[in-house]
């Protein structure tokens, strides 16, 4: 599972977009004969800077219990997938040797290499749905972790006023980053939280 990498890759590019359009405006102002023009155009920089926090994507990705259950569904659809081609593979095996012992004539040739044609295809097309089933089952978990990140993120930034939240991780987009804006650990620990009220109101239900 790419996990948020996909989802957050444009957060990324523009959270780097927002960090050098920063430093570009917070050069020092060039020297103009008009003190006024210099003081106006530093207020107008101070404006511009906005206030970034991060979440570690690695860290999000260890800890949240969510996760773990996506995990094992998408573990438990790719184990069924499996054994599903493993027993076509197996017929097609087996009247393999069977039109080995029983054929005796051209034409018996001709409709097992047919059959075995169709066997075949049959097994291709079950390989390419599945993937595709696979692939959109992953897709909608990821849509779904996203809207509970969005959401939280939402909430939480009520009370602290940060204008981009973005992911880091290792080899991404985002080069540099300051220990003091990580808000990993408080975002887990409030997302686990409420997952794992969600899981116990579901299990008092039952």
């Amino acid at each position: 599972m790419t996990k948020f990498n996909s989802i957050l890759s444009v957060i990324l590019a523009l959270a780097v977009a927002y960090l050098l359009f920063d430093k570009f405006n917070s050069a020092e102002p060039e020297v103009v004969d008009t003190p006024a023009i210099v003081e106006e155009t530093t207020d107008v920089v101070s404006e511009n800077r906005g206030l970034i926090a991060y979440i570690d994507i690695d860290s999000l990705n260890e800890n949240y219990h969510l996760l773990d259950e996506n995990y094992e569904q998408l573990d438990k659809f790719r184990r069924k997938i499996e054994g599903g081609l493993q027993r076509r593979m197996n017929n097609a095996q087996s009247k393999i040797e069977s039109y080995r012992e029983s054929i005796t004539t051209e034409e018996q040739y001709m409709q097992a290499q047919q059959e075995l044609q169709n066997d075949q295809l049959a097994i291709q097309k079950y390989q390419e749905d599945k993937a595709i089933e696979l692939a959109e089952m992953e897709q909608n978990l990821q849509l779904g972790l996203y809207t509970r990140l969005e959401a939280f993120l939402e909430d939480f930034n009520r009370e602290n006023g940060y204008d981009y939240v973005v992911g880091y991780q290792k080899g991404g987009q985002v080069l540099y980053r300051n220990n003091q804006l990580n808000i990993t650990d408080q975002v887990i620990d409030g997302l686990n939280a409420i997952y794992d009220a969600e899981q116990l109101e579901e299990e008092k239900a039952e």
